[in-house]
C-alpha cells in the first residue's frame, strides 16, 4: 500500500508534465503574441530584444522565416531548446516564426 501512495503522485506529476497548452481557439485562429510570452519572453523580452542568458536580439536575426521555425522546432544545439514537444502543433510553431519575423527593424 505504500508504494502506492509514493507512486501515486509521481505518476500524477507526470501526466501533467505530459500536457501541452493549445494556442488554437475553436476558430482555428493561433495566438502567436500569448505563444511568445509564454515560452520566448523569458529569454528574448516581450519586444524580441532582451538578450538574456545569451539570447539573441531577434530584432537583428537575420535569418528567414524557415530558419526561424526550425530554430523554434530543433533549438540551436547551443542554449536554445528545441520546442517541438512544448508547442507540439506544426500550425502554431509556424505562426510563432511568423510573430518573430514581426520583430525586425
Amino acid at each position: 500500500m505504500k508504494k502506492i501512495l509514493i507512486l501515486l503522485p509521481v505518476a500524477f506529476i507526470v501526466v501533467l508534465s505530459c500536457e501541452t497548452k493549445s494556442y488554437t481557439d475553436e476558430n482555428g485562429k493561433i495566438d502567436a503574441k500569448a505563444m511568445f510570452i509564454d515560452n520566448c519572453a523569458s529569454c528574448h523580452g516581450e519586444t524580441g530584444d532582451a538578450e538574456i542568458g545569451g539570447a539573441k536580439n531577434l530584432k537583428l536575426s537575420t535569418l528567414s522565416k524557415d530558419e526561424v521555425y526550425d530554430v523554434i522546432t530543433n533549438g540551436t544545439g547551443n542554449g536554445m531548446m528545441a520546442y517541438k514537444n512544448v508547442i507540439k502543433a506544426e500550425a502554431e510553431r509556424k505562426a510563432l516564426a511568423d510573430y518573430v519575423m514581426g520583430f525586425r527593424e
